[in-house]
């Protein structure tokens, strides 16, 4: 019977615990990143008749084209992504699940837009489980979130010029140019 109880034991996933997702409400996602590749298209197509456009999408439609980004990876680095917009940050909240532990994640990252209007994101902080993170950890998993995001959104920005940035209550903002 001791033998079957350290079995079962040792079978079962073991959940480090970890931070919280950012207060106020999760993300709604729904599952269909082309509604933020719809949303980029129309903001381009004011572009050329009018030179400049405005791009605004929410927490649930970066949600979902982070998530896209995983999804197409065979052991993603983070699962059940969620993307917080606040105070001009943005956080990314998921699980993290090597083995038989799993642990929740938290990165922070500060939009940073450079003198030739490209998007980068300096990672503020990486948060993964109760235990202090080796920086190889943190690298990698910042990495991944970072080449998701804007690889998320580079694709969709190619030949533009971003002015400007705005990271707020639940929204990103971007106004920019066709080059």
């Amino acid at each position: 019977m001791v033998g079957m109880l350290i079995m079962a034991s040792l079978a079962c996933q073991v959940d480090l615990g970890g931070p919280h997702p950012p207060s106020g409400a999760a993300p709604p996602t729904s599952s269909n990143p082309e509604t933020s590749q719809e949303a980029w298209a129309s903001a381009l197509s004011a572009a050329t008749s009018q030179g400049e456009f405005t791009l605004s999408l929410d927490e649930g439609q970066l949600t979902d084209l982070v998530a896209g980004q995983f999804r197409s990876q065979a052991n993603p680095p983070l699962r059940d992504p969620r993307v917080f917009l606040r105070n001009g940050k943005i956080q990314v909240y998921g699980i993290v699940q090597r083995s038989y532990f799993r642990a929740n994640a938290l990165a922070g990252m500060s939009p940073k837009v450079d003198s030739d209007g490209q998007l980068s994101l300096e990672v503020t902080s990486v948060q993964i489980g109760p235990i202090p993170m080796p920086e190889n950890v943190k690298k990698a998993i910042s990495s991944a979130i970072s080449e998701a995001f804007t690889g998320s959104l580079g694709s969709l920005a190619t030949g533009i010029e971003i002015k400007t940035l705005t990271v707020a209550d639940g929204k990103l903002t971007l106004v920019g140019k066709l080059r």
